[in-house]
């Protein structure tokens, strides 16, 4: 008896020293990732630059390793793009000054060039370093991929609520579409309310509702946005597979379906958008001039 619960005394102390162990650098990974993810962030937005500020937290946002090679990939990923964003800096100057921009302009340029390719590298770096340590906690824990938060992962996608706020019986395909909706550039239409999606295999088209708006579904990089208001007509191209809307300003925006049945669903669920946004629109004079009218009878009252 003394020699079976010896036995089962060395096991007990291996596990727990094994969980200690693992669970210190899960913690000390983690605290790195934040630290790297806040010193990143920082230095971000030191560039000054708001289109790198939004691409950067798009492909962030987009980015869910589920390994530490994944995240090692990611992360170069996100230090490449960073190192040809510094690059592309330095060489603006040169360009607006060979399009007739001012020397003065050019200068200030110049300087800011400089400064970004010496932020954006770095700010590259500390993401993939914020990456691999996120993705090492993980893999310490041998739990699922984390990004620089807890290990715990999530159930299911948290619900999502319409714009008047009601709770509706919870649809994981509408979780779906409004989880690509807040973090297509980095959540610039969260605030609009989704109507549909529709998978097209590469594209992913989101109908909200104050816009249309055609999206990669891997990288979720925005390939155009086009607003009901703008919109003037549908034209449908069933031998192509194509969908074009004809917009005010002369252009027009082409959704590729890739078979006759997506083309069918693609221009029913827009024509059908239009309608509501339509509809929308008279809804809402109705009730304009509804409240005008009761402020004018109480003012004559």
């Amino acid at each position: 008896l003394l020699e079976r619960r010896g036995n089962e005394l060395h096991l007990a102390v291996a596990r727990g020293t094994s969980s200690l162990l693992r669970n210190t650098l899960a913690s000390t990974a983690l605290a790195t990732a934040k630290v790297s993810g806040t010193l990143g962030h920082g230095l971000a937005a030191l560039t000054l630059d708001d289109d790198f500020v939004r691409r950067r937290a798009a492909r962030r946002a987009a980015q869910r390793p589920a390994s530490l090679a994944e995240g090692l990939r990611d992360g170069a990923s996100n230090l490449r793009a960073s190192v040809e964003d510094g690059a592309s800096g330095l060489a603006s100057p040169v360009r607006d000054l060979r399009d007739g921009g001012s020397v003065g302009r050019a200068l200030v340029g110049a300087a800011q060039g400089v400064v970004s390719a010496a932020l954006k590298p770095a700010s590259g770096v500390l993401d993939m370093v914020e990456m691999m340590c996120s993705t090492s906690a993980s893999a310490a824990v041998s739990g699922p991929a984390v990004h620089s938060a807890s290990v715990r992962p999530r159930a299911r996608p948290p619900r999502a609520l319409a714009s008047d706020a009601a709770l509706q019986p919870y649809d994981q395909s509408v979780r779906g579409g409004q989880e690509l909706l807040q973090r297509v550039e980095a959540g610039a239409y969260r605030g609009e309310q989704l109507l549909e999606h529709v998978g097209l295999g590469p594209r992913t088209l989101i109908c909200t509702d104050a816009r249309a708006l055609l999206v990669r579904s891997g990288s979720l990089d925005l390939s155009w946005q086009a607003p009901w208001q703008a919109l003037r007509g549908v034209e449908l191209q069933p031998a192509r597979h194509v969908v074009r809307l004809q917009l005010d300003t002369r252009q027009s925006q082409k959704i590729e379906c890739g078979s006759a049945g997506a083309t069918k669903l693609v221009y029913a669920t827009v024509m059908r958008m239009r309608a509501r946004y339509a509809e929308a629109l008279v809804a809402g004079a109705l009730a304009g001039r509804t409240q005008e009218q009761r402020q004018l009878q109480a003012a004559t009252a």
